[in-house]
């Protein structure tokens, strides 16, 4: 794994990209985005995993990366389109912060579903984004690191009383899949565990995996009762030390667990597109983050559309 102190992205510009026509996004270590549906929350993670953007990562003198456009030197934000390649130190940088995205959209049933045995020394990671591939992932690290499996299996049955243990069972000669042994010695299937454990374990078994440089994920609160969302991202910040991690949430719950620097609200205006605003940055910010957790502050204000209780308007045009 990479070390604590590894480079990672705080600034994205995305242009002309779905609904997109041209923001700037700052982001933290562990960011979510916020705001209605429709927003852009989604396009500006698959901005990312694409590289359909523009990446600003500290320390590096100001370099930037586009995909389809070569290195150049000019400080942020100024993107002029100067060509330039970096010398190798910092190649290495932009790589280590840029290099491997993936997004996670968790599907239950993606999660159930039997599994292929991973060979020894293949790299470990889903097979889809929809969590496709779960059971194998345990399976092999059973095989590879029983006590990082052992470790994943006791906190799982803390946090879930009735379970005894975590099972894997053979669906075919060369099949996985995930399933329970509860304290009186019930056998649970696949199809009997609840969204919720499945999400946790998809979630805990993270930072074992191979690394990317920037995870995003969808919705991180699905399935989980409310007393597990505070686990789950304390797990996603934990991995987020050495792995960014970028998420698109409604769940206010998951605001509460996080700094105001580390939450964006994404909303959509017909004349401007997407538009990014730091929670920070909203009305009254200092005043009302007094009385209210981040997420209950969202909720307080939020009207599901342009959020005018939260975010400036822009004039209208003249």
């Amino acid at each position: 794994m990479a070390p604590v102190n590894s480079p990672f992205v705080e600034w994205v510009r995305v242009e002309n990209y779905r609904c997109i026509k041209s923001v700037d996004l700052h982001l933290t270590r562990l960011h979510a985005l916020i705001g209605p549906n429709d927003s852009g929350k989604s396009s500006l993670l698959r901005a990312i995993l694409g590289g359909t953007c523009k990446f600003w990562i500290p320390g590096v003198g100001g370099i930037s990366h586009h995909v389809s456009m070569p290195w150049n030197q000019q400080p942020y934000p100024s993107w002029d389109g100067t060509r330039q390649a970096p010398d190798a130190p910092i190649q290495t940088i932009l790589n280590t912060a840029t290099a491997g995205r993936a997004l996670l959209r968790l599907d239950p049933d993606a999660m159930r579903a039997p599994a292929g045995l991973i060979t020894q020394g293949e790299s470990l990671w889903f097979s889809h984004e929809k969590g496709t591939g779960l059971p194998a992932l345990y399976d092999a690290l059973l095989s590879r690191d029983i006590g990082a499996f052992s470790k994943i299996n006791d906190r799982f049955v803390s946090l879930f009383p009735t379970v005894g243990a975590l099972r894997l069972h053979n669906a075919s000669p060369s099949q996985k899949q995930l399933g329970l042994t509860l304290l009186d010695g019930t056998i649970v299937g696949p199809a009997e565990m609840s969204e919720g454990m499945l999400y946790w374990l998809a979630f805990a078994v993270i930072e074992h995996l191979a690394r990317y440089a920037i995870v995003l994920i969808e919705e991180p609160e699905n399935g989980l009762h409310p007393a597990r969302i505070a686990e789950v991202m304390r797990v996603l910040r934990e991995v987020s030390q050495r792995t960014q991690i970028v998420i698109a949430t409604h769940s206010p719950l998951v605001i509460n667990e996080l700094r105001p620097d580390e939450v964006t609200i994404v909303t959509r205006s017909r004349a401007e597109g997407t538009i990014c605003t730091p929670i920070r940055d909203t009305k009254n910010f200092e005043t009302r983050s007094k009385t209210y957790a981040l997420g209950e502050l969202w909720v307080s204000y939020a009207d599901g559309n342009l959020e005018e209780g939260l975010v400036p308007q822009p004039p209208p045009p003249v």
